[in-house]
Parts: structure tokens; C-alpha cells; sequence
């Protein structure tokens, strides 16, 4: 339940500091300051889906996939290695 609940702060985390970026871009439209959003906004949202959207991916990923019915070995399927 601990690890369950660090990984849900984690991806309410990340939303909250991509809606931050989202405010600061319509401020810097509508101060209509180009150069912000070019040199801030743009590097800003590149570097923070890169990492963090990323990890937030793999924890729904992990959250998500049944591994018990994915990656069950069957012994009849398991190769032993001649020594």
C-alpha cells in the first residue's frame, strides 16, 4: 500500500508541475513574449515529459500489465542448457 501510494504522489506530482507549465505558457501568451516561450517553455516541457512523463509511463505500465498471465514460465516450454 506504501509503495502504491509514493507512486500515485509521484503522478500527481508531475501533473501539478505540468500545469504550472501550462500557466506560465498562457501568461507568456499573453504578454505575447515570444522569446520565453521559445527559450523556457519549449526546453521546460521537453526535458519534463522526457523524464518524468517517462517514469509516469512505466508506473502505469506497471500498474497495468498482469504479470502473472504474461510472464508465467510453463516448465514444458523451458529449455535446459546442455552441459
Amino acid at each position: 500500500v506504501n509503495s502504491f501510494k509514493m507512486k500515485f504522489a509521484i503522478i500527481i506530482g508531475v501533473c501539478q508541475m505540468v500545469m504550472g507549465v501550462c500557466c506560465k505558457l498562457m501568461n507568456t501568451i499573453y504578454w505575447k513574449d515570444s522569446v520565453t516561450m521559445l527559450f523556457v517553455f519549449i526546453p521546460e516541457v521537453v526535458f519534463m515529459n522526457s523524464i518524468f512523463g517517462y517514469l509516469c509511463i512505466l508506473i502505469v505500465t506497471k500498474w497495468t500489465t498482469n504479470w502473472d498471465a504474461t510472464y508465467v514460465l510453463n516448465n514444458n516450454e523451458v529449455v535446459s542448457i546442455p552441459q
